[in-house]
Formats: structure tokens, sequence, C-alpha cells
């Protein structure tokens, strides 16, 4: 695999609350085996990448990992990167259950400290294919209220972020927002679509014992 990665940081993200329009299913699938075949890769030392900031030339980067993991920016000082992929198959015709599900998600983590404030984000992004013949998926609302499908198509971006404080004491403070998009979509109903976009706030307290 190419080790060259790309990371663009973008400026602003946005998302809006829509109605979900997709029912339970009728029938469960049996309990899934592990995936028959699994591939994945972690960004780390030695991996040479490049860091594009938006509208900023002045800001990018192109550089080597070095085994801390630790990278230093112009005008931040020093960013913690990290990068997991994942790629999995599963597939139970020969249990009798006929259910194929293929997973491919793809995670970026961003983490920076700077006095005693931590920030880290979270930035994914992954893809679920689902073909369940023993199973039925059920519009409930819409132009397809009442249709049926075997085959669903789930993408989900997420972007989960962090910004800490140490109090001291093994105490820290903390806010945050998670921001999370979900598209369904079914080959077998043309233009059919559902969406769902959650975003949540939380704060609080970390205490270490």
């Amino acid at each position: 695999m190419n080790k060259r990665m790309l990371l663009r940081i973008l400026a602003a993200a946005t998302l809006a609350a829509s109605a979900l329009g997709v029912g339970a299913q009728t029938q469960a699938p049996a309990p899934a085996p592990s995936p028959t075949a699994v591939k994945d890769y972690v960004l780390g030392p030695g991996d040479q990448i490049k860091v594009t900031v938006f509208q900023s030339p002045e800001l990018s980067l192109e550089t080597r990992i070095p085994e801390s993991g630790t990278v230093s920016f112009p005008l931040l000082g020093p960013v913690t990167l990290g990068w997991t992929y994942f790629n999995g198959v599963r597939d139970d015709n020969d249990t009798g259950a006929q259910l194929y599900n293929r997973i491919i998600d793809n995670t970026f983590k961003i983490g920076y400290d700077t006095g005693k404030w931590n920030f880290q984000a979270f930035l994914s992004a992954e893809k679920v294919d689902w073909k369940t013949p023993l199973a039925n998926y059920h519009v409930l609302t819409g132009d397809f209220a009442g249709d049926t499908f075997h085959t669903v198509e789930i993408k989900r971006q997420r972007a989960d972020l962090w910004a800490l404080y140490d109090l001291g004491s093994g105490t820290r403070t903390y806010v945050r927002l998670d921001l999370i998009g979900k598209k369904w979509q079914s080959d077998e109903l043309a233009g059919y679509s559902s969406k769902m976009n959650v975003s949540k706030i939380e704060g609080g307290w970390l205490i270490t014992f």
C-alpha cells in the first residue's frame, strides 16, 4: 500500500437534522461470526504525510512521522496525528443465514496541546453494504412508504471534537461536540434515500483515581 497520505483540513462543517424513514427488520439474521477477510492500516512512525491547510499554503507541511508520532506544524507546534483503515467482509451463506456485509472505515485523529489545554479531533467516514435475503427492510414514510428491500448501503460521517483543560490533581474538565451524519439508500428502489443528522454537546469532568 502506498503510504503517502493526504490530509486536508477544511475550514468548517455543518450538519442539519432531517427525518429518518427506515424501519426495523421483520426477521433478524443469525449471529454474525468473525469477519472472513480483514485489512487494516495504522498511520505510524516512518510514514510520509502531506498536510494542506485550506487557503493557507504557508501552513502546509510535508514530512515523515518520527518515532514519537508527533509532528511540528508552523505557528502551532507539536501536533499528534493518527490514521486507521479497516476493510472487512462477512459472508454467512455457508451457515444458511445468507447474510453479506462489507465495512470500510477510515478514521483520522488529530491531537494538540497548549499549556493546560488539550484538543482532540476524531474524523471518520464509514461505508457499510448489507445484503440480507432472509430479512426485509420496510420504508415507513415518504414516497416509498410500504416498499421493502433486502440490500442497503449505509454511509456514515462523524466529527468527534474534544477540548480538555487540566485542573491538576488528576482532574480534567472537558467540552465535547459530536456530529454524526448517516445516509441510507438501496439499488432495489431507484431514487430512494434516507438521511439522519445528529449533533450532541456534552461537558463534564474526567477524574483519575
